[in-house]
């Protein structure tokens, strides 16, 4: 059980863009505390596999491992295994603006407009918050954990940079992140700026032979070793508000048994 509370662990991020002719209460979400919820395999593997390259996807026995979700305790199941929809409460009314058109380019202002059916003048900005903390967390804790440690954070729109490390892949380009020091707040932040809404992904793992200090493109074999001593993925769901995570070895307890004995 992650024993904290929404504050505690949201962090405010993007935003959604709704028509103020519809939209006029914020979502209140779910009640409770964030807790580690149990999804259903079947569910999760679909939604990884809807994000994830074939080849990559093929390379994780993900029947070694369990399926779970940072999400509020009275969320119902239904929700929790679609991980499509938003979980967390929206920002109250006066936090809301509206959507300045030059910010996102007139053409997808109008198309937004279109799609809900009103004026660009009518579309507003409503602030959503975002668990990104707790992954980021889970990170710090693993590079921690052992000298080979490294995390993997998939670049959703690559700018090739000398002054960025960078791993391309058939998973994609990766951001390699080997530093023990690691703040919570920085990697949240590379979080953020790699990816958005379900594009988020994050790899735990080790390695002996690559440098996370030089760019390179990984070979299938080199990726392969990575994802095969992988302790954690993590993907982005809930509409970018929270994340799925599998952890490898940590199977659910087996349900208690009823006691017998001799005797009556």
């Amino acid at each position: 059980m992650i024993c904290s509370q929404h504050l505690l662990v949201a962090h405010m991020g993007a935003s959604r863009i709704y028509s103020r002719c519809t939209k006029t209460t914020p979502f209140q979400g779910y009640g409770g505390r964030i807790v580690d919820c149990p999804v259903r395999a079947e569910a999760a593997e679909r939604w990884f596999g809807r994000h994830l390259p074939p080849a990559a996807f093929d390379m994780i026995n993900w029947s070694s491992g369990c399926w779970t979700a940072p999400l509020p305790e009275k969320i119902p199941e239904e929700v929790a295994n679609d991980f499509g929809r938003g979980v967390l409460p929206e920002a109250p009314v006066h936090a809301w603006v509206p959507v300045d058109e030059d910010e996102i380019g007139p053409e997808m202002a109008a198309r937004i407009a279109a799609t809900l059916e009103c004026s660009v003048a009518d579309l507003i900005h409503v602030p959503k918050a975002s668990l990104v903390l707790l992954p980021a967390q889970w990170t710090v804790e693993h590079l921690r954990s052992s000298p080979g440690a490294v995390a993997l954070i998939r670049e959703m729109s690559p700018r090739p940079s000398s002054a960025v490390v960078s791993w391309t892949s058939a998973l994609g380009t990766l951001y390699p992140v080997a530093n023990a020091g690691q703040e919570v707040e920085a990697v949240a932040d590379l979080m953020d700026s790699a990816a958005t809404v379900d594009g988020e992904m994050i790899v735990l793992t080790t390695t002996r032979n690559l440098s996370p200090l030089v760019s390179q493109h990984l070979l299938d074999r080199d990726l392969l070793e990575l994802l095969v001593g992988a302790s954690n993925v993590i993907l982005g769901a809930y509409d970018g508000e929270g994340y799925v995570r599998w952890s490898r070895g940590k199977l659910p307890d087996p349900a208690p048994q009823p006691m017998t004995g001799a005797g009556g």
